[in-house]
């Protein structure tokens, strides 16, 4: 599953406004919800036990499903396992920032919502028709192949996870 961050920080504010849309991170969350993989500012690519770890408790999280095969699922999971402990791709981060069409990119960084098209692409299914260097976490979340499934802040969806009620 793919989650999509309403983040209250001023970074992720600032984020939504200069994206103009209401997302300002993404990550990728385990059919299961056992794990999630995202790559963050502050450490890079990271391998979390629960959805949000490094997220407030206020963040509105946005889950979203893609239809794939069992074998693109696992090629998608593989590649992300494989990218746990890479760097943060800040060099991409200020590309975007300039509106720069022209990038060389380096393979051993990623951005967040770079990193969730990239695995994807990885696995045959094209979630946009764009670089990746060049999809922000609101964009992501406008592609046709993207299926609404819950909505929530880390707290509810830690309940759902556990079998209770998002009540």
């Amino acid at each position: 599953m793919i989650a999509l961050y309403r983040g209250r920080s001023w970074v992720s504010r600032a984020i939504r406004w200069y994206t103009w849309g209401p997302y300002s991170h993404a990550s990728y969350v385990a059919p299961d919800l056992a794990y999630e993989i995202e790559s963050w500012g502050r450490g890079g690519v990271q391998l979390h036990d629960r959805i949000g770890a490094a997220h407030t408790d206020a963040d509105v999280i946005d889950l979203y499903t893609v239809d794939v095969s069992a074998q693109q699922a696992r090629v998608i999971e593989q590649f992300l396992r494989e990218q746990v402990g890479r760097r943060y791709d800040w060099h991409s981060v200020f590309h975007f920032v300039l509106r720069r069409t022209e990038h060389v990119r380096d393979q051993q960084r990623w951005f967040c919502s770079e990193l969730i098209c990239a695995a994807y692409r990885a696995a045959g299914v094209e979630l946009l028709a764009r670089p990746c260097y060049s999809v922000s976490p609101s964009l992501l979340g406008s592609s046709p192949l993207l299926r609404f499934v819950s909505s929530g802040t880390r707290v509810n969806l830690d309940a759902i996870r556990r079998g209770e009620s998002n009540a």
